[in-house]
């Protein structure tokens, strides 16, 4: 037959001698019974572990929630970075440009590929000629 959950249980226990004192003082400085003190140490023993867990488990949010941030946040430049760099290719585009910018254009178009590529983008651009 099993016992109710609410039912007291009378133990045996066996500890060290210095063990004992500590419990005892500890339990005069509290004002309680030795009993008392050793069940609400056992308790308090159970609770640090679920305490423990769940400072695990923020511990883990909190770092998912900043690389999730820091994902985003590199994601917006990039985005914003593309863009900037998308506006100034049609700007110098639209102009007479030297050979030198013509190279600067496609190796930045060719960087914005490869960005893009990265964030499962596409970019679509016609290549200056070499």
């Amino acid at each position: 037959m099993t016992r109710k959950i609410t039912a007291i249980a009378q133990l045996k226990l066996r500890i060290r001698e210095d063990l004992r004192r500590r419990l005892e003082q500890a339990a005069k400085k509290r004002d309680a019974s030795l009993n008392f003190e050793m069940t609400d140490r056992l308790r308090a023993s159970f609770d640090q572990e679920t305490y423990r867990t769940l400072d695990q488990v923020t511990a883990g949010l909190e770092g998912a929630y900043a690389r999730f941030a820091r994902e985003t946040r590199d994601r917006l430049q990039t985005q914003e970075l593309m863009a900037a760099a998308e506006g100034l290719i049609k700007e110098l585009s639209a102009t007479d440009a030297s050979a030198a910018v013509k190279r600067s254009i496609a190796a930045m178009q060719e960087a914005i590929t490869a960005i893009a590529r990265v964030h499962g983008r596409t970019y679509d651009h016609e290549p200056w000629e070499k």
